[in-house]
């Protein structure tokens, strides 16, 4: 099968899926556009076959307008071709780790797809392979797929065999939105407690339905901007992210497995997630 096979079979494979699962492909760029783009600076040092597969992958979409992820298990998601040239640039000028210093003999690449948390699988001309690289750990490099190819026919088959269990998170996902999240107590600043033993004990008196809401500028993940936490009981919490408060409310209503309190007081005493907080609170209405 041609790589052109493989990427007719992924988009199909992408359109059978449950629409509520689905990632919203956006529409192939224009092939002198696509051209053009490679004519660029970050391609100058491609093979003319490392050309011709990345040519071919922005010729059959330009990324997708949505989070939702196209392999079934995975939260990575297709980079645009404007996206993955400005995702290349910020990542080497932004990251204290970025991929030229951390992946051994990487050589010329682009990113095709991130995860949520800012993770990138990058394709890499010189093997015309798929590896990864990891925003907050310098153990990067690990080979995802050994070719374009071998993702989308992987990716393709995955999807096939998901098929009835997409099916019936499509349903449950419908059910679940039947109610939506929205606030009962506007959001206000608030300064959490440093200490972990005085933000354990500031967060166990919030009654239920209390939300914090992390708010940040991330350059390199700006779906992260927001997260919400929500306190569901007495030892868990719901959590949910977006670009903006309404998209993480909107996650919020899909959601059904909580995070155990250790773990939320983990993600908040973490020092590589300072940010600005707000508190308020939140409840489910009915659609």
């Amino acid at each position: 099968m041609s790589l052109a096979a493989s990427l007719d079979r992924f988009v199909r494979s992408v359109d059978r899926m449950p629409e509520a699962k689905r990632p919203k492909l956006a529409p192939p760029r224009p092939p002198a556009e696509v051209r053009a783009a490679l004519d660029g600076p970050l391609f100058r040092e491609f093979s003319s076959e490392a050309r011709d597969e990345i040519a071919a992958w922005f010729s059959a979409h330009d990324g997708q307008t949505d989070f939702a992820s196209p392999r079934p298990g995975e939260n990575r998601i297709l980079l645009s071709l404007a996206g993955a040239l400005d995702t290349a640039q910020r990542i080497e000028a932004l990251s204290p780790i970025p991929p030229s210093r951390v992946i051994r003999d990487l050589g010329p690449y682009v990113p095709l797809l991130e995860s949520h948390g800012g993770d990138n699988v990058l394709y890499r001309a010189r093997s015309r392979s798929l590896v990864i690289w990891y925003h907050d750990d310098a153990d990067s490099g690990a080979e995802v797929a050994p070719s374009l190819q071998a993702w989308l026919d992987e990716t393709s088959q995955l999807i096939a065999d998901a098929l009835p269990e997409l099916e019936r998170q499509a349903d449950r996902e419908q059910r679940l939105r039947a109610s939506r999240w929205v606030e009962t107590e506007p959001f206000a600043a608030v300064k959490l407690a440093a200490k972990r033993a005085a933000l354990e004990k500031y967060l166990a008196a919030l009654p239920v339905g209390a939300a914090l809401m992390r708010i940040r500028n991330d350059l390199i993940r700006p779906h992260l901007n927001v997260r919400l936490f929500v306190k569901r009981d007495r030892i868990s919490w719901l959590v949910a992210s977006g670009p903006d408060k309404a998209c993480a409310l909107d996650e919020l209503s899909t959601l059904e497995e909580a995070t155990p309190n250790d773990r939320v007081v983990d993600d908040l005493c973490d020092p590589r997630h300072a940010a600005r907080w707000e508190q308020g609170a939140v409840a489910r209405r009915k659609a």
